[in-house]
């Protein structure tokens, strides 16, 4: 770890250490006794999460590549990739090139690790609209947010969000437009030729979003379901501590938890940032501290026992399948990948 993230999970700890001070312990024991066999539902239900990510990562391959890898096989390898991510502090990037490096060579390099890069920007790109989208509602329903600091805090959040999401979108447009029109394979192009000195896997990446825009939107459709899917785990978590609230209050609880985690990404484990934030989300809600730190807390549980999981599936992944001897291209294949050639 670099000095900086020594310096982030210290301060986290400290953090930590203070909340505990302040909260009775007893308090926040009573309501993560509370929850017992519920325990099993909320760890059971994170299957569904990971189904909808292992579906998104299998629309961001092309049609005829889709077919080389089973669902179950991307299925093992987004639990390892997220377990990585979440153990290590790589800024969430360890697992995607774990990702890319475990899955059967049925494939080429090229086409593995760029199925991997539109995943994450697929993946980025939901979670994106997910938080502007909730955060915007958090404002609207003005009434869900008690506390005036809150509301200021959450207005420059949201203003921050929505001119990132602009900003990627029109950047998104020139480049498609780019891309579409094959001025980017002209050799007297600058980005063409910055782009070849990362090797094959940009211009795979720039071809699929040029080729299949819609499979990419409904790859994105498919990983915004599962942050979506998290308010639902929030709801339940909330209901066996005993603290009823609405279906509502749990979206604004995970679209507050997003914003949270996106800004503290680096922490690995999220230590500190995990109670603490669920504790000054609970805080803004008008609900009890100790119910928002009990709330981190079985959260904290249930990621550490899947990431456990994700590093036994991570070294008990099966033995590879040898790459596929080169082919001559069918006239399929090359509709497929129009711009694997430049043109003249």
């Amino acid at each position: 770890m670099t000095r900086s993230q020594k310096a982030i999970i210290g301060i986290a700890t400290v953090c930590l250490a203070y909340l505990l001070w302040r909260i009775d312990p007893r308090e926040i024991w009573g309501y993560v006794t509370a929850v017992g066999w519920g325990l099993a539902l909320i760890l059971a239900q994170e299957v569904v999460p990971h189904t909808l990510n292992a579906l998104g990562w299998r629309y961001s391959f092309r049609p005829a590549q889709a077919g080389a890898y089973s669902l179950l096989e991307l299925f093992r390898l987004r639990i390892a990739g997220d377990g990585v991510n979440y153990l290590t502090p790589s800024a969430t990037i360890a697992g995607e090139f774990m990702r890319a490096a475990s899955l059967d060579p049925r494939e080429s390099a090229e086409v593995r690790y760029a199925s991997v890069a539109v995943a994450k920007v697929s993946q980025a790109i939901a979670q994106l609209v997910f938080m502007v989208g909730g955060v915007g509602f958090v404002i609207a329903t003005g009434r869900s947010v008690t506390a005036g600091p809150y509301r200021t805090a959450l207005n420059v959040v949201f203003w921050l969000l929505l001119s990132a999401l602009v900003a990627f979108f029109a950047a998104s447009a020139v480049a498609w437009r780019l891309i579409k029109d094959r001025r980017i394979h002209a050799p007297s192009n600058r980005l063409e030729r910055w782009l070849a000195g990362f090797g094959d896997i940009p211009r795979q990446s720039l071809g699929f979003l040029a080729d299949h825009p819609v499979r990419f939107g409904f790859s994105a459709v498919l990983f915004a379901g599962g942050y979506a899917w998290s308010s639902i785990e929030g709801y339940m978590i909330c209901y066996f501590l005993g603290v009823p609230i609405s279906m509502t209050t749990a979206v604004v609880i995970e679209v507050l938890s997003n914003v949270i985690d996106s800004l503290m990404f680096m922490v690995p484990m999220k230590v500190g940032t995990q109670e603490g934030g669920k504790t000054a989300i609970f805080l803004g809600l008008g609900l009890k501290p100790a119910a928002g730190f009990a709330f981190g807390v079985i959260r904290h549980i249930r990621e550490m026992a899947w990431a456990a999981f994700g590093l036994v599936l991570c070294y008990a992944g099966g033995p590879k399948a040898k790459p596929k001897p080169p082919v001559t291209p069918s006239k399929a294949a090359l509709a497929e990948e129009p711009f694997s050639e430049p043109v003249p």
